[in-house]
């Protein structure tokens, strides 16, 4: 599925913002949410180095196994 569709997948939606600097996954944490990018940028670190940069609309993070 392109990154668009699923965009207009996430419409009905609860939304969630973070702010500059705040983390929204916890690296080793049991998480059991989907998360889809709609706007921004979120950086990807493992032991404090950053390993990914994702800016990409429709990008999904978290739970991959979903």
């Amino acid at each position: 599925m392109d990154h668009e569709a699923l965009l207009s997948l996430t419409e009905p939606f609860p939304t969630r913002t973070a702010g500059p600097g705040q983390i929204i996954i916890e690296e080793d944490g049991a998480s059991t949410e989907l998360l889809v990018l709609r706007s921004g940028t979120v950086e990807v670190r493992r032991g404090g180095q950053l390993v990914a940069v994702i800016d990409e609309a429709g990008a999904t993070l978290g739970e991959v196994s979903m």
